[in-house]
């Protein structure tokens, strides 16, 4: 310290001014204060930062709260801080998000997507009790045989169940009628499980606006205690207001199974009901077709028939007989379905010379004739079938011909009248509706569910549970126990105050001193 250039002796010696204990004790309290004015920066910006904490501290306890009206009007406050967090679930920006699946900004999305993946896909996939069938125009043996079944617990299929409630109930109804009321209790079994997948919906919505308002009220209250009980008041006011919308969900199914509603999409039903329809009486048209011809034809698998193609022997190289759908080999071995791969094309079909479906397979230089064509085939060896112009031969043994559908179906109409108004026709026809209304009605209840309940409106009141009105609805006794001060708090607040006036003290007297001057020698 004396080395400093104010202490060193001059040219002329020591200054006199210097000499003697006043100008030392004035020097050394220079010197002293000179080193503590380098440190007050650093002591302020320190003692700031403490003050900020213990003010922030303060703050987290909220304002004194011992009478009844003043912790209403503290829970009051947290309500308006609330709001800012609730706009932000409100409020989706669609950007991209990281924690897509957990963060409240992307709440109407997720609630959105569940209205899909959580009701409408199980309604439509594993809603109904027994799976529906695909109508096809061929022989279907295996649904034919389960149409004429009683017991559904062995055969599993939904045709067997109906036939078995049908023929429970055909004597109190017209013979050959669908019984109206038996669609109503057949539609209300078949939805018996809508109730628990709209149950499971309701929990996931539930679960969703639940954490929407958890990040509401951590991001409003900062006192963890009172954010616990404000919690669990504010939680259950939302599972009862997701139960009552489950009540209204429930009371929907009910609407559905009590009766048949009016349809609001009645082309769309009639259309389905009608494909339907037309596939059945293909199926049985192509039942009766194989049955008949096995009846009339001495070797019944021999060339020609309705479909065709009626050859046993895969290998033959002679051409097979028309067919109704057929412009190609069919080899029957059980089923009519089966192709057979060794055989040239065939005779003429419906479709005049195609295939199916009306396309061609295979191409052939004999000329064929149509099932309503007039002309007589040209070719020296006429093509034999159930539908063929002229028989192939004069033998007895050859299948009986026919000009057209219509003469087949009159010889054949005994047949026909038994295929079509047999009690398995009538149960195709129940499933059929059941399919259709079925299909209907999931969208009808999914779009009544996701525009009159989980709406934006509804999403809204709920978050809005924790309101003022709440407040004030609570009783005295539970606006204590929920935002009383506890002993603790008290005792901190006193503690934080202390604190913050002596830091506050502190800096005071550490910017007065900045502003004083050095002492003078």
């Amino acid at each position: 310290m004396f080395q400093d250039k104010e202490w060193a002796p001059s040219q002329t010696g020591l200054q006199q001014a210097r000499m003697g204990i006043d100008s030392l004790r004035t020097g050394l309290s220079n010197v002293f204060c000179a080193h503590i004015r380098t440190e007050f920066p650093v002591f302020n910006r320190q003692t700031r930062t403490k003050l900020a904490t213990k003010r922030a501290d303060l703050e987290r306890l909220g304002p004194a709260r011992s009478v009844i009206s003043e912790q209403r009007l503290y829970l009051k406050s947290i309500v308006a801080a609330y709001q800012k967090p609730k706009q932000e679930c409100l409020s989706d920006d669609y950007r991209s998000y990281e924690g897509f699946g957990t963060n409240p900004k992307t709440l109407l999305r997720r609630l959105a997507s569940h209205k899909k993946s959580k009701l409408r896909d199980p309604l439509e996939s594993s809603g109904i009790v027994w799976q529906f069938k695909t109508p096809t125009p061929n022989i279907d043996t295996d649904s034919d045989s389960a149409a004429e079944q009683t017991n559904f617990g062995y055969t599993k299929n939904i045709y067997s169940w109906i036939n078995h409630r049908y023929q429970t109930t055909k004597s109190r109804s017209l013979p050959g009628l669908v019984p109206y009321p038996l669609i109503e209790r057949l539609f209300e079994e078949q939805t018996a499980n809508w109730a628990g997948i709209t149950s499971k919906f309701v929990q996931d919505v539930e679960m969703e606006l639940k954490n929407a308002v958890n990040y509401c009220l951590r991001n409003s209250c900062h006192n963890t205690e009172i954010l616990v009980a404000l919690e669990k008041v504010v939680l259950d006011a939302v599972k009862a207001k997701l139960g009552r919308f489950l009540s209204f969900c429930l009371n929907l199914i009910k609407d559905e199974q009590n009766g048949m509603q009016v349809i609001a999409s009645e082309k769309q039903f009639v259309k389905d009901i009608r494909e339907a329809r037309t596939l059945r009486f293909m199926s049985a048209i192509a039942r009766l077709e194989y049955e008949s011809y096995l009846t009339q034809s001495v070797t019944p698998f021999r060339a020609g028939g309705l479909f065709g193609g009626l050859n046993t022997a895969s290998t033959s190289t002679k051409p097979a007989g028309g067919g109704l759908f057929r412009n190609s080999s069919t080899t029957m071995t059980g089923n009519v379905d089966a192709t057979s791969s060794g055989t040239q094309s065939t005779g003429p079909g419906l479709f005049s010379g195609g295939s199916q479906f009306g396309t061609s397979t295979a191409t052939t230089t004999k000329p064929t004739t149509s099932l309503f064509s007039e002309a007589n085939s040209t070719t020296s060896q006429p093509t034999t079938g159930l539908f063929s112009q002229q028989s192939s031969s004069k033998d007895s043994d050859s299948p009986k011909t026919f000009k057209s559908l219509v003469d087949f179906t009159k010889d054949n109409q005994s047949k026909l009248q038994e295929v079509i108004t047999h009690d398995r026709q009538l149960v195709y026809e129940i499933h059929d509706i059941l399919k259709a209304y079925y299909s209907t009605s999931v969208q009808h209840y999914a779009d009544s569910v996701c525009k009159n309940g989980l709406n934006q409106l509804f999403i809204e009141e709920t978050l809005d549970v924790f309101s003022d009105k709440l407040v004030d609805s609570l009783p005295d006794s539970e606006v204590e126990r929920i935002s009383a001060e506890s002993p603790q708090d008290r005792r901190r607040r006193r503690t934080l105050k202390d604190d913050i006036e002596k830091l506050e003290l502190a800096i005071s007297e550490s910017e007065a001193i900045l502003r004083e001057p050095l002492m003078s020698a």
